[in-house]
C-alpha cells in the first residue's frame, strides 16, 4: 500500500506529537510542513517540503489530509482554506474561536472533505474508564 500524503500546519508544541506519530506510521508520509516562522521549517526540510503560507501547500503538495496545530485564532481560516482546496482536515481544539466560525466550517464540510476536531481526552483510557465507572450515577459536569 502506498503511504498517504499528509501536511502539517503550525510547528509549535503540539505538532511534535503528530510529527512523531506520522514518523512511526507506515501508512503516512509527511509531504509538507507549514509555519509562518521560516526557522521552524528547518528541522523538517530533509523529509518534507516547507511552506510559509498554508495556501501554497494546499495548492502544490497533493495532500491526502492535513493536520492543523497552528495557534487557536488561525484554526478557522486554515480549516476553511483546506476544505476549499478539498483536503480532509484534522484540527486541534478548538475548531474555531467563535460560534459563527465553527458553524461556517461545519457547513463548509457538509458533503465535502472530512473535518475532525482532535481532542486527546476523548481517547484517554483513564478518562474513558472513569466515564464508564460513573455511568448511571448522574451527569458528569467536569473532569480535571
Amino acid at each position: 500500500m502506498t503511504a498517504r500524503r499528509i501536511g502539517l500546519v503550525g510547528l509549535g508544541t503540539i505538532s511534535r506529537y503528530y510529527l512523531r506519530a506520522i514518523e512511526r506510521s507506515p501508512d503516512w508520509e509527511l509531504a509538507g510542513v507549514c509555519d509562518v516562522r521560516a526557522a521552524a521549517l528547518g528541522p523538517h526540510l530533509s523529509r518534507a517540503t516547507g511552506y510559509l503560507d498554508h495556501r501554497d501547500m494546499f495548492q502544490t503538495a497533493d495532500l491526502d489530509a492535513v493536520v492543523i496545530t497552528a495557534p487557536n485564532d488561525a484554526h478557522a481560516l486554515v480549516c476553511r482554506d483546506a476544505l476549499r482546496a478539498g483536503v480532509p482536515v484534522c484540527v486541534e481544539k478548538p475548531l474555531a474561536v467563535t460560534l459563527e466560525e465553527g458553524r461556517a466550517l461545519a457547513n463548509a464540510a457538509a458533503g465535502g472533505p472530512v473535518l475532525f476536531t482532535a481532542f486527546h481526552r476523548r481517547y484517554n483510557d483513564n478518562v474513558l474508564a472513569l466515564a464508564e465507572h460513573a455511568r448511571g450515577r448522574g451527569p458528569i459536569e467536569s473532569i480535571t
